[in-house]
């Protein structure tokens, strides 16, 4: 994919890789989550590239690749260089997760991972349906359903606000955890965010 530096001889010589603590740091899956990430299936998909194209012109501007676990799947990455909030991917622009609709949305965020922070990011008081947010946010069901999980308390604390999905509903919803008791599940087949004075989020 281009994405490791080596040298090569031709022939049957071998391969030489660079091979950095920086770069295991940012490719084995296992770095901490920056709020300024942003994910190359989101660029690819606002851009209309394809991710060799994304990942091609992020080296050649200086950007940091990464590759992260999210659920069972590992996902590719890009943290803006130095002095910029946002890879601004020419000729349109890219969203990004600094551009929040407030500055308590910004400060909530810094406890977020970078696929959370995208979530509470799109939610409006209007709720909003899974099926929707997943293909907005470029993750399939089952992804959005360990974003959510993984950082529910924060997202609670931000203002996230689950809808209990009908029986109907099921099939398209996700399964979190209920806060009384992590042995039973509750399904949500929405999530909308508290835009009001209420800091503490809830659930309808």
């Amino acid at each position: 994919m281009g994405l490791l530096q080596g040298k090569h001889a031709g022939g049957q010589s071998q391969l030489w890789i660079a091979w950095t603590e920086d770069v295991r740091e940012r490719l084995s899956g296992h770095a901490t989550p920056d709020a300024r990430l942003v994910s190359v299936r989101a660029l690819c998909r606002t851009q209309g590239k394809s991710p060799s194209e994304i990942l091609r012109w992020a080296q050649a501007e200086g950007h940091a690749i990464y590759r992260l676990r999210r659920g069972t799947a590992m996902r590719f990455f890009i943290l803006p260089k130095a002095g910029e909030s946002e890879p601004a991917v020419d000729p349109a622009p890219v969203p990004s997760v600094a551009s929040a609709r407030d500055s308590d949305m910004v400060s909530r965020q810094g406890e977020l991972g970078a696929e959370a922070a995208r979530l509470l990011a799109m939610l409006k008081a209007e709720p909003q349906a899974v099926t929707e947010l997943c293909k907005a946010l470029g993750l399939s069901k089952h992804e959005l359903e360990h974003v959510v999980k993984d950082e529910y308390e924060a997202l609670l604390r931000a203002g996230l606000r689950p809808h209990v999905a009908t029986k109907s509903e099921v099939p398209r919803a996700i399964r979190l955890p209920s806060r009384l008791n992590p042995q039973e599940y509750t399904y949500f087949s929405k999530l909308a965010r508290n835009m009001g004075d209420d800091r503490n989020g809830g659930i309808i």
